[in-house]
């Protein structure tokens, strides 16, 4: 009996293939750097900002779910900033958490 030693192989269909891209060098620049920003490799960004198809009512649900939070914890934020006489680094992680909603916003695709 033979025992095969790691993950099972893919199935063809599964299997990346890699490929091109033409953009200008200032848009790949850009591309990269939003890739970088979502925390994300090239490839994963540039397949999830796909605009050719709406997202499906799950995703917007998770979505939603997802702004909700984050609006949620800037709002406590606030209040902490309120009562603390506007701490640096609560004043950051509020920072961070609009850049992390901007980014979600700007990732959708409503059709």
């Amino acid at each position: 009996m033979k025992f095969m030693a790691g993950r099972p192989r893919k199935a063809e269909a599964e299997k990346s293939k890699q490929r091109e891209v033409w953009t200008t060098d200032c848009r790949w620049a850009e591309i990269r750097h939003e890739a970088k920003a979502a925390g994300m490799t090239i490839s994963a960004y540039l397949c999830q900002r796909r605009t050719d198809r709406p997202i499906s009512a799950r995703q917007g649900l998770l979505i939603i779910e997802t702004l909700q939070g984050i609006r949620d914890r800037q709002d406590h934020l606030v209040d902490v900033i309120d009562r603390n006489g506007g701490n640096a680094e609560v004043l950051q992680a509020l920072l961070r958490l609009e850049r992390a909603y901007d980014r979600v916003v700007d990732g959708l695709v409503f059709r």
